[in-house]
């Protein structure tokens, strides 16, 4: 797996060892790139980080990847950031 980070928020949305799906968002206006991370609710808690979904993206959208997440074992969650082990 490759590492990611969600963005603001996700710390305080997503708890333990909580697994997340990554929904791509080629319509976003800030990076057509991005990779949205949801919770087991479906609430959006962030977003990939862009230097990584610039690679993630393009496997999403050719349909060679379904994208989800898992929290490593004692990852620090802060409100700011989720660090994740994202498998392929």
């Amino acid at each position: 797996g490759a590492g990611a980070g969600a963005g603001a928020g996700a710390g305080e949305i997503v708890s333990g060892r909580e697994a997340v799906m990554l929904v791509r968002e080629p319509q976003n206006r800030y990076d057509r790139n991005a990779i949205a991370v949801h919770n087991v609710t479906g609430q959006q808690v962030g977003h990939v980080k862009a230097v990584l979904a610039c690679t993630l993206a393009p496997l999403m959208d050719r349909g060679l990847a379904r994208l989800e997440g898992l929290p490593p074992k004692h990852a620090p969650n802060s409100m700011y950031g989720l660090s994740l082990a994202v498998h392929v």
